[in-house]
């Protein structure tokens, strides 16, 4: 499935109300069969609003621009968000979705989003108003053991090793500057069996933050890894082209994976591995001993500083063992707007027809130490494309436009509401 929603669509200007018709879309979305066009219809108040082609009423999924392919989730008994809301609930709203894994020791990957854990729905919600998102595996197709939704943010451990079975994508640290959030405007949503993608951003609205892409999914293996019963291959990046961030926010990645040593022995056990922006004064970094947040994945600090010399030591910036996600070109793939710097991805030529066209970047997870390390793999349906002005990206492509990579329909979306300040991905339509 490959949609765009709205949640504010039908006069949802409640903060509380547009939570819930981003999340029943989200889980509309996810759950799709095949050939089926989802439609939610947008809740204004905690009274349900008019269902679908009755007078008054308006779809939140805006457009479904392929259904080729199922959403490829199923709901767990979990799920509690329903056709409309009790705002005194004081418990988060959440939709917990799972689906087979392939692997024996844990036969489910998990899939969990809900309204914000610290500011629930009978307290400060509409201050707060950020839908968090957990991803994982389990024994279980609902959300209990090892991979039970707790009413705060956990995401942090040492080295990135965790004895739990999931991860918080876009922790944060209780401040209101987390983009993933159902602000105003547009969100492009793409689900599969395979992954979960997310970008806001559309420029003729105004989603509150300057764009966000999140990824959820498999990543490609390395074939040593296929024969281990216990290791799920899950990655996800989210990235974050806005304001300044603090430790628990702004541009992230995750791997859970097994690694291998010199000698070509596997470890007795997988872990999580992480990168995360962090306070660099903590650390007492050489290149920036000031306490200013570094950017992961695009190298810039919030001085708009250069970090040159992360490439050859990254482990000491993010503070654990995982490797930057974005190749080729090391640090500045990735760029965001509140460093004042636009780094400029070009396009490249077709070698078909010689016409300049976005290129299209694999994301690239990997633990890359001697001693212990993980080549990865890379997202599967997105690619990172070009960034710059809206100006110049459009001179090589059109909005929604479609571009064919390795035999398959990319579809054009570029996150960023500020004209001068914007990234396009490519999205795979099926």
């Amino acid at each position: 499935m490959l949609c765009k929603i709205n949640a504010t669509v039908g006069g949802a200007t409640d903060e509380k109300a547009r939570a819930i018709n981003f999340l029943r879309a989200i889980q509309a979305i996810c759950t799709a069969p095949a050939g089926s066009t989802p439609s939610v219809a947008s809740v204004t108040t905690p009274t349900a609003s008019p269902v679908i082609g009755t007078a008054g009423s308006v779809d939140v999924i805006r457009e479904v621009i392929s259904n080729a392919e199922a959403g490829g989730w199923t709901a767990s008994a979990s799920s509690n968000v329903t056709a409309n809301y009790n705002a005194s609930n004081a418990v988060p709203y959440q939709v917990d979705l799972y689906r087979d894994s392939g692997k024996a020791a844990y036969p489910f990957r998990k899939l969990s989003f809900r309204s914000n854990p610290v500011h629930l729905f009978n307290g400060g919600y509409t201050t707060y108003p950020v839908i968090g998102v957990t991803y994982g595996f389990n024994t279980a197709q609902t959300a209990t053991g090892n991979y039970l939704l707790v009413q705060r943010w956990n995401s942090l451990a040492t080295d990135g090793v965790y004895s739990r079975n999931y991860f918080d994508v876009n922790f944060y640290d209780g401040n209101d500057n987390n983009d993933f959030r159902p602000s105003a405007g547009e969100w492009l949503i793409a689900s599969t069996d395979r992954y979960f993608i997310a970008l806001s951003g559309g420029l003729a609205d105004a989603p509150g933050y300057p764009g966000s892409m999140m990824y959820v999914g498999l990543r490609t293996t390395n074939t040593w890894e296929d024969q281990y019963d216990d290791n799920p291959p899950l990655g996800s990046v989210y990235y974050s082209g806005s304001s300044r961030h603090t430790s628990g926010n702004g541009q992230n990645a995750s791997m859970w994976c097994r690694t291998m040593g010199p000698t070509g022995t596997v470890n007795s056990q997988p872990a999580w591995y992480r990168i995360h922006n962090i306070n660099t004064g903590s650390f007492n970094i050489s290149q920036d001993i000031s306490g200013n947040n570094l950017c992961p994945l695009s190298g810039w600090n919030n001085q708009g500083t250069p970090l040159n010399s992360f490439s050859t030591n990254p482990r000491y910036h993010w503070a654990n063992q995982m490797q930057v996600p974005m190749l080729p070109g090391g640090w500045g793939m990735m760029r965001s707007r509140y460093r004042e710097n636009t780094q400029v991805v070009g396009p490249v030529t077709d070698p078909t027809t010689g016409v300049a066209v976005p290129p299209a970047y694999p994301i690239t997870f990997a633990r890359n130490l001697q001693s212990s390390h993980n080549s990865g793999g890379t997202a599967i349906g997105i690619y990172k494309s070009l960034s710059g002005t809206d100006t110049f990206m459009q001179y090589y492509y059109t909005p929604g436009q479609t571009f064919v990579v390795n035999n398959e329909a990319y579809y054009a979306y570029a996150i960023g509401n500020d004209s001068t300040y914007r990234d396009l991905f490519l999205i795979r339509k099926y």
